[in-house]
Parts: structure tokens; sequence; C-alpha cells
């Protein structure tokens, strides 16, 4: 699984894993050591924002649900599988 982020300002790391990813793993790879970091770097400490992400089985993990209900991260209601109106896939063309 290939992880990346953005916002409109720039485009964030990219981060692979290897394996399967299950919620443990989406949560201490990506979320608490990317995410996170990548936000406050970009929006800064105290600025609201708005996450979205496809609807595979490791995002959508209750653990997962929970994480993000309790770092206060709002999640963007997304169609999972329409690559079509996902932004970040023209990122994989370039």
């Amino acid at each position: 699984m290939v992880w990346g982020c953005m916002s409109c300002n720039c485009v964030g790391q990219l981060q692979i894993l290897e394996g399967t990813v299950n919620g443990d793993k989406y949560i201490n790879a990506v979320l608490e050591p990317k995410l996170l970091s990548f936000a406050r770097d970009i929006f800064g400490q105290d600025v609201t924002f708005i996450f979205q992400q496809d609807g595979a089985p490791c995002n959508t993990a209750k653990k997962c649900l929970t994480w993000f209900n309790s770092h206060q991260v709002s999640l963007l209601q997304w169609p999972g599988n329409d690559p079509d109106l996902n932004p970040i896939e023209n990122l994989w063309q370039g």
C-alpha cells in the first residue's frame, strides 16, 4: 500500500507500507507519524482540517474512526470506489 497526502498548498511525502495493512498498522505507520505532522506543518497547531480518504477496510476500521474522533480530525464523506473523483489520482500520473 502507498499512502500519500496533499493540500491545496503542497504535497506531502509518500509512505510505503508492506504486507497487509490493518487498523493498527494504519494508525502506527501513517496516522500518528505522518498525518498529524503534515497537518501541523501545513495548517498550524490550532487549525482544524477535513481529511479525505477512501473506504479501504484499514481506513474505516472502528479503531481508526475512534482515533480520528479522539484527535478531532474531521473526515470528508467520500465514495470509496470512484477514483475519478479522487484528486490524488492525478498525482500518480505526474
